[in-house]
């Protein structure tokens, strides 16, 4: 019989793909997923070329991040003594979050996952872990010395000014690495026109990345004015265009494009058509640079208008996509058992993200109009913005986490009651942290708002917590 040409059961001849082995580990393509005519392209790089980093960004946010933001809730319940210690701290939480927690995450899921889905192997691997390694490393010293800066002798502060300064420069090398490696592998690769599931999500990953690597580039020059100036803090209104680049220029798109491709596949609900997704990366976009642009002149209106866009496409993503609400399709219902029993909870934390990111858009475009129209009535700046970031982002983390990071590590999912913790916890630590600042908005403050806002800090930690807890043997090797 010719090379390539078997017999099926019922006599049927039928053609292989070249090349094309079927690898039946989980997590792991099966035959018939290239198109005709394509040859798989050898094997990923393992997933312990990752893996260090994802550890990584779990201690960031358990220490800088969640645990840095535990400390500073409680101490304002105490009624601690502000000052500039304060703005620094919150500055260093917010970019510890941003940069360290989802924003490595997010690189690292994207170098193990996106040459996948493009369908072919990493293009640079030592330019991939070059940048991670710089980034972490950048991240770190950021973390660290900006803090110090606040208490240390001042025959010290030399050398922590000169870490600060090396620390942003670290962070932006280290993105530039990583882009690289990613914009290398997605020219390779099969047409794609073969890739609908990636070619439809593009825009978001361009604008996302080029949004992150402008965000580290801002990051950097502050860190070196505030070595030569010698001021720990940064301006406010550069915090503020930073963190508004980081979360609604880069998180935003980059988790919607990751989520138009992978829920249909997780939920079985519908693709988002290609003219509707098209229509959310201009508003995502659009929205994003006004957020921006406002924060840097100082516009008021410019800063409305953004809100609006970004409340409606956050409204939007969630109905269109089918989730949090959407039935799944009929072809589902035969998933085994044992693989609907393990994603039950992971799937429950990704619904309740989206059911998060709906709140936010409300929230975003009633503020937006508003503002527009000069009510009074405007919501907190920190409550929209912990409504996306420990409402949605850290939900969709944990829950699309513990659904990826068993296949990536070729291990068999396992059905683990502590995910349900981690939700119960992971959505009490969101709606304590998110109520506070929305009540003061509309004037209604006292200690039960104060003990929910104290008690925000230590339930994300526990639900961070045990989600490391249970994801470490994966991410260490260990099965």
């Amino acid at each position: 019989m010719a090379s390539g040409v078997r017999r099926g059961k019922a006599g049927k001849r039928s053609v292989e793909t070249p090349g094309w082995k079927p690898r039946l580990r989980w997590g792991t393509p099966l035959p018939g997923l290239l198109p005709p005519g394509a040859a798989a392209r050898g094997d990923q790089q393992p997933f312990s070329l990752v893996a260090p980093f994802l550890r990584l960004a779990l201690a960031i946010s358990l220490t800088a991040g969640f645990g840095l933001g535990a400390a500073l809730a409680i101490a304002m319940v105490r009624g601690a003594a502000l000052g500039v210690w304060w703005t620094t701290l919150v500055q260093v939480h917010g970019r510890a979050q941003l940069v360290g927690f989802v924003g490595l995450f997010i690189l690292a899921i994207g170098l193990h996952f996106l040459p996948r889905l493009r369908g072919s192997p990493l293009a640079s691997p030592r330019i991939a872990r070059s940048g991670l390694l710089a980034l972490g490393a950048g991240i770190v010293l950021q973390v660290v010395t900006q803090p110090l800066l606040t208490v240390a002798w001042p025959t010290v502060k030399g050398p922590l000014w000169v870490a600060l300064a090396l620390g942003g420069l670290l962070e932006l090398t280290g993105c530039t690495l990583i882009v690289v490696a990613l914009g290398r592998t997605l020219r390779r690769g099969p047409p794609l026109a073969w890739r609908g599931g990636l070619s439809s999500i593009l825009p978001f990953l361009g604008f996302g990345f080029t949004a992150l690597w402008l965000a580290l580039l801002a990051s950097a020059a502050l860190s070196l004015q505030a070595a030569w100036t010698g001021v720990a803090a940064f301006p406010a209104t550069a915090d503020d265009a930073l963190t508004d680049g980081l979360l609604f220029g880069f998180a935003l798109p980059i988790a919607a494009a990751v989520s138009a491709r992978l829920l249909p596949i997780y939920f079985g609900v519908e693709l988002v058509a290609p003219a509707p997704l098209l229509a959310l990366f201009g508003l995502f976009s659009t929205g994003a640079v006004l957020r921006v642009a406002a924060d840097v002149g100082n516009q008021g209106t410019v800063f409305a208008v953004g809100n609006a866009l970004l409340g409606i496409a956050c409204c939007a993503f969630p109905l269109l996509s089918g989730v949090p609400f959407g039935a799944r399709r009929t072809i589902r219902r035969a998933d085994p058992p044992a693989m609907v029993r393990a994603f039950r909870y992971p799937n429950l934390l990704v619904r309740s993200a989206y059911a998060w990111l709906l709140v936010a858009g409300v929230l975003l475009l009633s503020d937006g109009l508003a503002r527009l129209a000069a009510s009074p009535l405007q919501w907190s700046g920190d409550a929209l913005r912990h409504t996306v970031t420990a409402g949605y982002l850290t939900l969709l983390i944990l829950g699309m986490g513990a659904r990826l990071l068993p296949g990536f590590a070729r291990q068999r999912p396992r059905p683990l009651r502590r995910l349900l913790v981690v939700a119960v916890a992971g959505n009490l630590a969101a709606l304590f942290r998110v109520l506070p600042p929305l009540a003061a908005s509309v004037g209604v403050a006292g200690p039960p708002a104060d003990i929910a806002f104290g008690l925000a800090g230590p339930c994300a930690l526990l639900a961070v917590g045990l989600f490391a807890q249970t994801m470490w043997p994966l991410l260490s090797g260990r099965r």
